[in-house]
């Protein structure tokens, strides 16, 4: 059994000797006892250590025990006390037992069982009090876990139809500027380029919300991130300040890594955008971009190292939570691509570093939303990456993030140009667009008239459905909006597959899509596309569904001549 550490709040020496001699007489043996004479001496004590139990005297000279136990917030901390007293007197032991005094004992009925007795019930009482204030933090805890469950299950049912809505309204504005371009020539290119930079990053903005509120899935598409950093340098670029110098390095080309472009690019540009708001603060100062392949663990010393330095995010589950140290055995043995983004600002308080991930945090105000740094780690998460930091207050901030590679880059290039040389594309493929966003589906089906694709675009997709119930070879592939009040995009490819199982298939959407990839198979969905979109990618996207499409028909009919 351990001992009691017991305070004795005593003035009076003699009966210092009494109480402790009881004490030593009892069958309470297992005790450490200390003694404090002075009130103000007892408080600094009691603010310096805990104690198990605290016998104190009611007059301490000048002051009592009220000073002492309200002063030392005894009752709050839930630390036992006995009060003492050499003259009874029943308002003193009514006084005593509302501040919160375990017993009240007058000195001269004190004998040792009865002093054992009264700190062994003290003992228990308070680890009853302990334990019952446990449970009731536990239940608050889960009650506010359920709020905010609910609350954020409220958010992300409204976040869904925001990024619809939002994003359709994006979608149109990137069509018009694409439209606007090839209509102006190049004098209006360089201003459709940034409306394109503004419209992706809105659509980064959109996801952001997203993610917070239902989470995304692992993605295992891929992208060249050095294009990535790229686009989001230039977008980063054209809305800082002089003031604010950004190096952005010759990127190498062909840089495959495992990730959504979409997800990587938010997470570049939130930790530009933070680094040169960091330098603003400051006055002035450099955000330096560098880029490197590692194989890890092997190389893992060419990683920045720093005094103060953090593993934010590892890419394994036990690793996720912040803690010091750099990213040593929670990486996995392959390559990876280091993205590492430093300002020379150094303004980030090593304090705060266990917050910056939550949602909503900000260091910024009203300026801040809090939502940056949380979207950078949702999505390294889903890229099964890793994310350090590293500080040298005063001189800089380091944010090293490693992308998995690509496993086979090469193989993916080599398989993309097989299917565009033996595709066996139609001359002037037949798209059937569904849309009722009107301005959404206008703009889409001059865009790709104008890419060399023979549209029809119905705002109805009860219109189209009965079109393609009536001549269902008269096209090559099915493009459709997802969410559309009288049909949805997934009952109208159900209906279509049905009808032509042969015939590619593709959703897209402002607003992610629930179902499972098997589901979508199943109904003949071969992509899924989240609004706004480039038209170079919709072009791309159609032309490998109709080259996989022709592809497998190929296979079908070498099977049947076997």
């Amino acid at each position: 059994m351990k001992n009691v550490n017991i305070l004795l709040v005593e003035d009076d020496e003699e009966d210092i000797l009494i109480i402790k001699e009881i004490l030593r007489r009892s069958s309470f043996s297992n005790f450490v006892l200390e003694i404090e004479m002075r009130v103000a001496e007892a408080q600094r004590t009691l603010a310096s250590r805990e104690y198990d139990l605290v016998l104190l005297d009611y007059n301490l000279g000048p002051r009592n025990a009220r000073d002492l136990i309200e002063g030392a917030d005894l009752r709050a901390k839930l630390t036992p006390f006995i009060v003492l007293t050499g003259i009874a007197i029943e308002e003193r032991d009514a006084e005593a037992l509302q501040l919160g005094a375990s017993d009240f004992i007058e000195k001269s009925h004190l004998a040792p069982e009865l002093l054992a007795r009264s700190i062994r019930y003290a003992l228990s009482r308070a680890e009853l009090l302990r334990e019952q204030q446990r449970r009731d933090q536990q239940r608050i805890e889960m009650l506010e876990q359920q709020i905010s469950s609910q609350k954020m299950a409220a958010l992300g049912s409204l976040a869904g139809g925001v990024a619809h809505n939002f994003n359709n309204i994006l979608a149109a504005i990137l069509a018009a500027s694409e439209l606007l371009a090839r209509r102006s020539g190049e004098q209006a290119r360089p201003h459709a380029e940034t409306i394109e930079s503004l419209v992706l990053r809105g659509k980064g903005v959109v996801a952001d919300l997203l993610n917070y509120t239902r989470g995304c899935d692992k993605d295992e598409s891929e992208c060249d991130a050095g294009e990535v950093i790229e686009e989001a340098y230039r977008l980063v670029r054209a809305g800082m300040p002089p003031s604010v110098e950004m190096a952005l390095p010759n990127l190498p080309e062909n840089c495959r890594v495992a990730a959504n472009s979409d997800h990587l690019h938010q997470v570049v540009t939130n930790l530009l955008i933070n680094a040169c708001q960091a330098v603003q603060e400051v006055g002035t100062g450099t955000v330096l971009i560098a880029f490197d392949s590692l194989e890890m663990p092997r190389q893992r010393d060419q990683l920045n190292r720093s005094e103060n330095q953090w593993l934010m995010i590892g890419n394994a589950k036990e690793t996720e939570e912040v803690r010091t140290g750099a990213p040593n055995d929670s990486l996995k043995p392959r390559d990876y691509q280091l993205i590492r983004i430093e300002d020379t600002a150094g303004s980030l308080d090593p304090e705060t570093v266990p917050d910056i991930l939550e949602p909503f945090y900000t260091s910024r105000g009203l300026s801040g939303t809090g939502l940056g740094l949380a979207s950078v780690r949702r999505n390294i998460q889903q890229m099964e990456g890793c994310l350090t930091l590293s500080i040298d207050p005063g001189r800089s901030t380091v944010f090293e993030v490693l992308i998995p590679a690509a496993e086979s880059s090469d193989l993916a290039d080599n398989g993309a140009g097989a299917i565009a040389e033996n595709s066996g594309l139609p001359e002037r493929a037949r798209v059937c667009l569904v849309d009722d966003e009107e301005i959404v589906g206008e703009n889409f089906s001059l865009l790709l008239s104008r890419h060399g694709f023979e549209v029809s675009y119905f705002a109805n997709p009860l219109q189209a459905l009965a079109e393609l119930e009536a001549s269902p070879e008269q096209w090559d592939v099915l493009l459709t909006d997802e969410n559309m009040p009288e049909l949805s995009g997934l009952d109208l490819a159900e209906r279509v597959h049905s009808l032509r199982d042969d015939l590619p298939i593709i959703l897209w959407s402002g607003r992610p899509l629930e179902e499972r990839d098997d589901r979508l198979a199943d109904i003949g969905v071969s992509r899924f596309l989240m609004k706004p979109i480039r038209i170079r990618e919709i072009q791309e996207a159609i032309e490998q569904s109709i080259a996989r499409d022709g592809q497998e028909a190929s296979k079908r009919e070498a099977s049947m001549a076997h």
